[in-house]
């Protein structure tokens, strides 16, 4: 969970083991900037023994890694002890890159050499190694043991580092990055490996796990563990973790200002006003406007994963209905199959990770001109799959008309659909659409729908291809269309439901024939 905010205008007091962590500090190294309540309340929520799972969701530049990764570490080695805690015997740092952990565990070993005034007393170098195990290990001459600080990446084993015990401390820094997380299937994979490999190699119960970042995605670990949109336990489940097991993580949430954007730029609060000014995060931001990046201003320094406003749909305005009470109405709703093709030709399958196809049964209400979201598929399919799920499709709900984007592949789409219409006997109506507005603006016309309340999901508990289409909309698609950019990686599901914006919807009247009881009836086959 995410913490309350405490805000930087507010008086803040260190606890008694920050403040002689921070003597030490400024005592004996001299930084550009002065340390800030910031760094206070991060070694605080690191001291903290209320729980073993600590996070710290920090802005870019606020010297995290040098005041955690490098001093802290470093602190722990001189005293030997941690605080309210018996004694301190090793940690492992992890990064991204291995590449990055060793510069950081680098830092730590130089630290330690070139001021012998601070640790010599105390620290003997036994061994330093920035090869293939990259460590740091350290005899503490009153302590009289030794202490370990060991580096790795991302997807490496922490296990088998050769420590006579487990190690202290975990401390997860940046893990995740746009090089290592930039797919579904890569954060997918992270996830697998930190609970599968990287949790377990702590002493459950003993050990502090240590998670610093910044959120690069709703998929990305910081907030799934965060639980930042309330969401990440239950992705947690669907991957076959027992909740029992999923540990409660305490984040604090430290954004570049205390509020942003303001009306008057004089406003603002930094978080640390000697290198964070208000004239600094200004021109920080404009700088990432000015090439319409705002939504990464607000990600990398504001710790939201879109900005205040940015967000073009409201989710909360989409309105749920289960199936078995909008199939009462089926009577009052006109039916389209609307398809977002991505295959190749044949039955090849798409293998690229952009080639999926998405076919959506959206209906439209005749009374209302409510949309209700019936059915859909997503997946890399072939032609001659996709052609098999819209002849289902159509034989359940009997659209009034099939609709896809007239372009060359799905034109041709509509020739091999004219055969197989011939060949089974089945035959249906189809619309092409043609763009002449950019998809961005065909999704802003969308927004229209949705933020009227005019947007209706149906729920159905036992189709998992269509509860994968619809959290694949609300979860990753619609969340991340802002009013500049497309942030979602994919956006296939969306532009299958979107694209009708741009068809001509008919919405017949239902035919009501009052002397139909009167009549005989006739065989409507019989030539």
């Amino acid at each position: 969970m995410i913490l309350p905010f405490i805000p930087y205008s507010s008086e803040y007091y260190p606890t008694k083991e920050t403040i002689e962590f921070f003597v030490w500090l400024n005592t004996n190294f001299k930084e550009d900037n002065k340390s800030a309540p910031v760094h206070y309340r991060m070694i605080d929520h690191i001291n903290n023994t209320e729980t073993k799972f600590k996070g710290l969701m920090a802005s870019r530049g606020i010297s995290k890694t040098t005041l955690v990764g490098v001093y802290y570490i470093a602190y722990l080695l001189w005293k030997g002890r941690k605080p309210n805690v018996k004694k301190f015997r090793s940690a492992i740092y992890v990064m991204d890159t291995i590449t990055k952990a060793k510069i950081t565990l680098s830092r730590v070993i130089n630290l330690i050499k070139e001021r012998p005034d601070v640790f010599g007393s105390k620290l003997e170098i036994v061994k330093s190694n920035l090869g293939d195990d990259p460590q740091l290990q350290i005899f503490h001459k009153v302590e009289k043991r030794n202490m370990w600080y060991i580096a790795r990446g991302t997807g490496q084993s922490l296990r088998g580092t050769n420590l006579e015990e487990r190690p202290d401390i975990i401390l997860f820094d940046d893990i995740e990055s746009e090089v290592n997380a930039g797919t579904d299937e890569a954060r997918m994979k992270n996830l697998i490996w930190f609970f599968a490999n990287a949790l377990p190699a702590g002493r459950m119960g003993d050990t502090e796990f240590i998670f610093i970042g910044t959120p690069i995605h709703r998929d990305a670990i910081i907030y799934v563990i965060s639980d930042g949109d309330g969401k990440g336990k239950k992705k947690l489940v669907n991957m076959g973790i027992d909740e029992r097991y999923i540990p409660e993580w305490h984040f604090l949430k430290l954004p570049v200002a205390e509020k942003f954007p303001v009306d008057n730029p004089d406003d603002i609060v930094s978080c640390w006003e000697d290198r964070f000014t208000p004239k600094v995060i200004m021109q920080t931001y404009v700088q990432y406007k000015l090439v319409g990046m705002e939504h990464l201003f607000m990600q990398e320094y504001m710790l939201e994963l879109i900005g205040s406003g940015q967000a073009i749909y409201d989710m909360d305005k989409i309105n749920w209905v289960d199936y078995v009470d909008i199939k009462k109405s089926f009577n009052d709703l006109v039916f389209y199959i609307s398809i977002d093709l991505r295959a190749k030709k044949d039955t090849e399958r798409a293998t690229k990770k952009h080639d999926d196809t998405a076919i959506a049964v959206i209906a439209i209400h005749r009374n209302t001109g409510h949309w209700f979201l019936i059915d859909g598929v997503r997946d890399k399919l072939s032609v001659d799959e996709a052609l098999e799920w819209i002849f289902k499709f159509n034989r359940l709900y009997k659209p009034i008309s099939i609709v896809f984007e007239e372009v060359v592949f799905q034109t041709l789409f509509s020739y091999i659909l004219n055969k197989e219409m011939v060949k089974r006997g089945e035959f249906l109506n189809f619309d092409t659409i043609k763009r002449t507005i950019n998809k961005l603006s065909v999704f802003k016309q969308f927004s229209s729908v949705v933020n009227n309340n005019a947007f209706w999901i149906v729920k159905k508990e036992d189709d998992n291809i269509y509860n994968d289409f619809v959290n694949e909309l609300i979860d990753n698609q619609m969340p991340n269309i802002t009013k500049m950019a497309i942030l979602s990686e994919h956006d296939d599901v969306l532009d299958s439901i979107a694209q009708l914006i741009l068809a001509n919807l008919y919405l017949p009247e239902v035919e009501v024939d009052d002397d139909k009881n009167n009549r005989d009836w006739v065989n409507p086959y019989l030539i």
